[in-house]
């Protein structure tokens, strides 16, 4: 139980940290010369690519645990945490979906929402942690 502990752990503290990276790589770079910005977007989408496998992490060790230490009982903040995580895994799925599209010649994702999402993912985040410390008591 201490490896998934260990591992969900470390797969939010990783999540959360690429997820920043990228909000700070969007500020730092508005204005950047246009040459520029292909590699700011390698690297947004790195960072993404990287916090989508994160939530894929945390999904597996989430219910890994929740099913051996819980027996899968479901309380009121507990079912809350996880609506909210289902919110978080699909804006991130979206916004990893629509910078790959775009990658791929598709028609480019609107600027302000994904910047929109990427904070909204990140408030999520947080949010999560909050409902998880009270749905797990301490």
């Amino acid at each position: 139980m201490a490896l998934l502990k260990i591992l969900h752990f470390l797969a939010l503290a990783s999540g959360i940290g690429f997820g920043l990276a990228g909000l700070v790589a969007m500020r730092v770079s508005t204005g950047a010369p246009p040459e520029a910005m292909a590699t700011v977007m390698k690297l947004r989408a790195r960072l993404g690519q990287l916090s989508g496998l994160s939530i894929l992490v945390l999904w597996i060790t989430g219910l890994w645990m929740w099913g051996a230490v819980h027996g899968g009982a479901l309380g009121g903040w507990l079912a809350l945490k996880i609506l909210c995580v289902i919110a978080l895994t699909g804006i991130s799925g979206y916004l990893n979906y629509a910078g790959f599209r775009a990658s791929r010649g598709g028609p480019r994702p609107d600027p302000a929402r994904m910047a929109l999402l990427a904070k909204s993912a990140s408030a999520l985040a947080a949010l999560i942690v909050v409902l998880a410390v009270l749905a797990f008591g301490g």
